[in-house]
């Protein structure tokens, strides 16, 4: 055993549906070694706990990108149908791709607090 590159064992439990999950993104990502796919997902891999507020302010973004969607869906079957674009169809367009660049912009600054604070766990 002291010859062993990696000395220390850990063992863990899991429910069936776990480990159905767990089998299944191995053969998702062609791994077949168990402690290896182990190793680097809790060596490597990001937990990301997201709070009540986070959770609830990404639905509001994801309901107004749904709707955002929609009117642009709208303003093409309008330009489809008749072949006309009007000025304040591009200003609506114009303020909905504004509003999807603020919703992304709010999210990449969720993540990356998110990631700055696991980086700050890392450390201590």
């Amino acid at each position: 055993m002291s010859n062993r590159k990696r000395q220390k064992s850990m063992n863990f439990r899991v429910s069936e549906a776990e480990y159905q999950k767990i089998i299944s993104r191995m053969e998702i990502n062609n791994i077949t070694d168990f402690s290896a796919f182990a190793r680097e997902m809790m060596i490597d891999g990001d937990i990301v706990i997201i709070s009540n507020f986070e959770q609830k302010a990404i639905k509001k973004m994801l309901a107004d990108l749904g709707r955002i969607g929609n009117n642009i869906n709208q303003i093409a079957r309008f330009m489809n149908i008749t072949g006309e674009l009007y000025k304040s169809e591009v200003d609506e367009i114009m303020m909905n791709q504004t509003l999807i660049n603020t919703h992304l912009r709010e999210l990449i600054k969720i993540h990356q607090n998110k990631k700055i604070g696991a980086d700050l766990n890392d450390k201590r």
